[in-house]
C-alpha cells in the first residue's frame, strides 16, 4: 500500500489529474474515507489568490479527486459545481492559506505536523479493514491534526466525511 505522502508528492504528476485538474490550483490536505469499501483519499483542488510569501484567499474548489490508498491511482474525479454547497458562489472566498493553526510556524514545523497528519491517515485507513473510520481507535488522534492542518473554510466540504454534517454522519 502507498503511504500518504507518496500519494500527496506524486498526484500532480497522474495523467489523469494533468488533464482534469488545472495546474494553476493549490491542493488540500487529504481526507480519509472508503469508497465500495476501498480504502482511498479525498482531495480537492482550489483557487487561490495573493501575493508571493503572504495568506493567499482559498475560493470554492473546481475538482473533487478520490485516489485509492493501494494502488495510489486516481477512481473518481467531480467537477464544480456538482459538489458546491448549496448558494455557493465562485467568487465568494472561503478562508486564508495558511489557516490560523499553521500561521507563524516556520517551514520545518509545518512540514513536521504534515508528516504527522500524513502518518494518522496511513493508520486509520489501516484500521479500516475492521471497523468504519470513525470507530478506529486513531480517529480521535487523526481528527485533532486533521484541525490542525485542514485548509480554513472548507468544513462544508469535507464535513460529511468526517461527521460534521448533519449530526453525526461519519464515513464508514
Amino acid at each position: 500500500m502507498k503511504t500518504t505522502a507518496d500519494i500527496c508528492a506524486t498526484l500532480r504528476r497522474d495523467p489523469v489529474l494533468t488533464l482534469l485538474v488545472p495546474s494553476w490550483t493549490f491542493r488540500t490536505v487529504p481526507v480519509p474515507t472508503c469508497f465500495a469499501g476501498v480504502p482511498c483519499l479525498l482531495f480537492y483542488f482550489y483557487p487561490a489568490k495573493g501575493d508571493a510569501g503572504q495568506p493567499k484567499t482559498i475560493f470554492p474548489p473546481l475538482v473533487q479527486v478520490l485516489v485509492a490508498k493501494e494502488s495510489g491511482r486516481v477512481v473518481q474525479v467531480v467537477s464544480a459545481p456538482l459538489f458546491w454547497k448549496r448558494g455557493q458562489r465562485p467568487e465568494q472566498p472561503l478562508g486564508k492559506y495558511p489557516g490560523a493553526a499553521l500561521n507563524g510556524l516556520t517551514i520545518e514545523q509545518t512540514d513536521a505536523l504534515y508528516e504527522q497528519y500524513y502518518t494518522l491517515c496511513d493508520q486509520l485507513l489501516l484500521q479500516t479493514a475492521s471497523s468504519p473510520i470513525a470507530s478506529c481507535p486513531a480517529f480521535d488522534s487523526w481528527m485533532a491534526a486533521f484541525t490542525r492542518v485542514k485548509e480554513d473554510g472548507f468544513d462544508a466540504y469535507f464535513g460529511p466525511f468526517v461527521g460534521k454534517e448533519d449530526g453525526d454522519n461519519r464515513q464508514s
